[in-house]
């Protein structure tokens, strides 16, 4: 297995993020008890809206894959989904993982 770092960008729909946002953190928390999320989160007000998922996956198409029934996907408040391989290698969670 590899660590895919996916980078969610979401649409101005702020309404839409706080409507589905229960649902969104269910389908996390799925991943989370499936052992494929290793740390997720938003990003900052500062930042332009998006998120930030980090997974265990074979490949970088499963990686994606494991996110393509997120609610805030399926609700179109996803603009744009990327994945890249990353290889954590220092740091207290990159001992961890």
């Amino acid at each position: 297995m590899a660590i895919f770092l996916i980078t969610y960008e979401y649409t101005d729909d702020a309404g839409g993020r706080e409507k589905y946002r229960p649902a969104h953190l269910d389908f996390i928390s799925e991943l989370a008890d499936r052992g494929a999320l290793l740390i997720s989160g938003p990003l900052g007000p500062t930042e332009s809206p998006g998120g930030r998922i980090v997974v265990d996956a074979a490949t970088k198409s499963e990686a994606l894959a494991l996110t393509v029934g997120d609610p805030f996907r399926v609700n179109g408040l996803v603009s744009q989904a990327t994945a890249v391989e990353w290889l954590p290698i220092y740091g207290r969670l990159a001992r961890e993982i």
